[in-house]
Order: C-alpha cells, then structure tokens, then sequence
C-alpha cells in the first residue's frame, strides 16, 4: 500500500464512521468430515453515490459492487446501492491505517486488529496452513468470543456522553 495522506486517512475514517462496517464473520466448513468455523476479518462500505467508494478503492484497492438483490429489475427502489469491500489480511492495513482518526467505529477496528494478531493466527500466516492445523477448543472460544464481541459493540454503541 503506498503511503497516503493525513487528510486523506481522516477523510475515510469519517466516511468509514458513518457508513463503513468491520465484522470478523464465521463461516462454518466441511473439512475432513468436521464442521469447523472459518473467522474472517471484513471491512466494508455502502453508498447510493459510487464516488465516495471510488475514493477509497483508489485509497486502498478492492472493488465496488453493485448490490444485485437490492438492484433486480422491477424492484421500485429509489437508488442503486454500491459496495467496496476488503477481507482477510487485505483489511487489516484499512483498519490499521485508519484507526487514529476513527471516532465511531474505532473500538470495533483496535478489536478487528486484535483478532488479526492473535499470537496462533499469526503463527498460522507465518508458514503453517490453517486449514491444516486444529486450533485448540480455548483458541476458537477466544476467537468465536471476539467476534461475538464486535456484533455487541455493533449493537450498543458507546453513547456519546461515554465517548467524552
């Protein structure tokens, strides 16, 4: 990611505070006849004005989408919906980058990259296979734990007499 500005970082922090959205999801896989949870960092952005997502794609890469459920023909909406979104280790510099100038969302970002360095995940990224290597039940608690953890911050935002 090449260096971006100051004034371009708070830009999209704002506009991530107000119409961005981190969740680590949890995917449920049938590997080796075993229903084991893949947890999956995403950020992502929504907006009826593709402008401000092309901001950020040229910011931080990914791609806009076009909402196809929202969008079918016949659907009497009043505007498309466009999506950017980032997952995996693709979203963390995002969140990294833009947690200093983030107000809103900016306890749900700092756990996002918590879960990201976990010390076994980083192990994991560091020549380990994932899918190969069983976490131990503790692990995924804490892992299931923290994603539960951002739904809730989702849901019970500080207030903003507790933000000053």
């Amino acid at each position: 990611m090449l260096p971006i500005p100051e004034p371009m970082l708070a830009w999209a922090a704002g506009f991530f505070d107000g119409e961005g959205s981190v969740q680590v999801t949890v995917n449920r896989s049938r590997s080796n006849g075993l229903n084991l949870p893949q947890l999956t960092l995403v950020v992502k952005a929504a907006n009826t004005d593709r402008r401000a997502l092309e901001r950020l794609q040229r910011m931080f890469s990914a791609s806009i989408y076009l909402d196809s459920a929202r969008n079918k023909p016949g659907r009497q909406l009043h505007q498309k919906l466009y999506h950017w979104q980032l997952a995996g280790q693709r979203a963390v510099p995002v969140c990294r980058a833009i947690i200093p100038y983030s107000v809103i969302k900016r306890e749900q970002l700092e756990l996002a990259v918590s879960f990201w360095d976990l010390p076994w995940r980083v192990a994991s990224r560091k020549g380990v296979n994932m899918k190969a290597r069983k976490r131990t039940d503790e692990q995924l608690s804490h892992e299931l734990d923290l994603a539960s953890r951002l739904r809730l911050m989702k849901r019970n935002p500080p207030s903003a007499v507790e933000m000053v």
